[in-house]
């Protein structure tokens, strides 16, 4: 095998090397892809996130495309599309950095996540990720804007292949206006640090917290398992 791009080394190299490789990235601008799924009770409220985040990212200089699945099979089908169309740039500064945030916006429990009529349940998204990234080796973020976010067991996820640099969810409920405001301030504050000043996004997080936006907290994925900052309790 011929090694051209920065994507093929990180194939060779094990999970915990290849954080290592990507946590010199900085953030910078990516693109946001929103899979959102709201019932059909929700379309008629004015209650979808697409319209803040996709406004949001253009003043911010981000990216944004809105996905909304109607099913399981769908979701399975949107998440593929993404992870194997997208190209992978061949400098290496470029492919360190996180290529895109996946936010997934639906109704949620401890069981799993509301598409349409479905319920995919958590273990069950893991794995539609692990094979949506089957052959491909990309850093990218993930945010779960969705009741339940908090409940998986996410080093369990994580050896399904649910891989994010960062994990964003919620601790408990928090109301639809106030997490449309709390993403908006996350992704607009993010892009200028590295992956690597967790200080910095524990900075971010905090403020989310102090300004009464929901318990917002973070995963970072080492490589190996995922360590959790809650924010300060102070």
């Amino acid at each position: 095998m011929t090694i051209t791009r920065f994507a093929d080394l990180a194939r060779l190299v094990p999970g915990s090397l290849r954080y290592d490789l990507w946590k010199e990235g900085q953030f910078g601008s990516f693109t946001v892809f929103l899979i959102e799924s709201p019932s059909s009770s929700d379309l008629g409220t004015g209650r979808q996130e697409a319209p803040l985040l996709q406004a949001v990212c253009g003043l911010v200089g981000h990216r944004f495309a809105g996905f909304q699945p109607l099913g399981k099979e769908e979701l399975r089908e949107t998440l593929g599309y993404i992870f194997q169309t997208w190209k992978v740039p061949k400098d290496a500064k470029a492919a360190a950095r996180p290529q895109f945030a996946l936010q997934i916006s639906c109704h949620g429990s401890g069981n799993g996540l509301g598409v349409g009529p479905d319920l995919v349940e958590w273990t069950e998204l893991a794995k539609m990720v692990g094979l949506a990234r089957r052959d491909v080796s990309l850093p990218y973020i993930m945010s779960l804007s969705a009741c339940g976010g908090n409940a998986p067991n996410l080093d369990a996820l994580g050896r399904e292949g649910l891989e994010p640099l960062y994990l964003f969810s919620f601790g408990g409920e928090v109301s639809w206006d106030d997490a449309a405001l709390a993403w908006a301030i996350l992704y607009h504050q993010v892009r200028r640090l590295q992956v690597k000043d967790k200080a910095k996004v524990q900075a971010i997080i905090d403020t989310i917290h102090q300004l009464g936006l929901g318990p917002m907290r973070y995963h970072r994925w080492t490589g190996i398992t995922y360590k959790t900052y809650s924010g300060n309790a102070k």
